[in-house]
């Protein structure tokens, strides 16, 4: 028997007895940081070694390593983190600045969860784990939206839209143009996200438009 053999097993001997639930939160922090370096081929052997436990450990808590990969990508849409970024945004900060820094926060948080769903989507998915993830990114996208619309409705005055429709464009704008999964095109600034919602597409010098010719009606009306 090797020392590291010798010295895994003390590890493995030391582990703390937890509650289930306790013992599956401490897999899937053990997990999360691998799934980011490796992907879907990490093996539960690594995992465990990270986790100082038992490999069998993982299977007392976990049918598969799909059900396991799946659970981590989902722990990482827990929105509690986030909303508490966002909530942290400097209040006394312009209405742009702070939009852009709200911009800025989602979409760090995007690109660093984007390796995750990238693994779970190199699997083959059942539905009965598909349909609770894609609803757990909608729960998760509301709270975004909840959250951001709690940035803006100082400046509501400012809008033409509510806070929550502007929250609701402001993610839909970062998930659309984030680069990576999510993304459905090439990446934006987040001054530029900040500016496009804001100002719109026209330049500032085209911003009213042409100046309308008179229409025949509006000629009579003025004689």
């Amino acid at each position: 028997m090797t020392d590291n053999t010798i010295s895994g097993d003390r590890r493995r001997r030391r582990a703390p007895s937890l509650e289930p639930e306790e013992r599956r939160a401490a897999i899937i922090a053990a997990t999360l940081p691998l799934l980011l370096e490796r992907g879907v081929s990490v093996s539960t052997q690594q995992i465990a070694r990270a986790a100082g436990i038992a490999e069998g450990t993982i299977f007392s808590v976990f049918p598969d390593k799909h059900s396991l990969i799946h659970a981590t990508v989902l722990s990482s849409f827990e929105p509690t983190p986030i909303v508490a970024a966002i909530a942290a945004v400097d209040p006394d900060l312009e209405l742009r600045d702070r939009l852009t820094t709200v911009i800025h926060v989602i979409a760090d948080q995007l690109v660093a969860t984007e390796p995750l769903v990238a693994a779970l989507r190199s699997q083959t998915v059942p539905a009965e784990v598909k349909e609770p993830f894609l609803a757990e990114v909608a729960r998760y996208r509301q709270h975004l939206v909840t959250a951001v619309a709690d940035v803006i409705k100082p400046d509501r005055r400012l809008l033409r839209q509510s806070p929550t429709m502007v929250a609701q464009l402001v993610v839909a704008m970062v998930f659309a143009t984030t680069r990576g999964t999510f993304g459905l095109g090439d990446a934006l600034d987040t001054s530029e996200i900040s500016t496009l919602l804001l100002d719109g597409l026209l330049k500032r010098d085209h911003a009213a438009g042409p100046a309308r010719q008179p229409t025949r009606s509006t000629e009579r009306v003025r004689r």
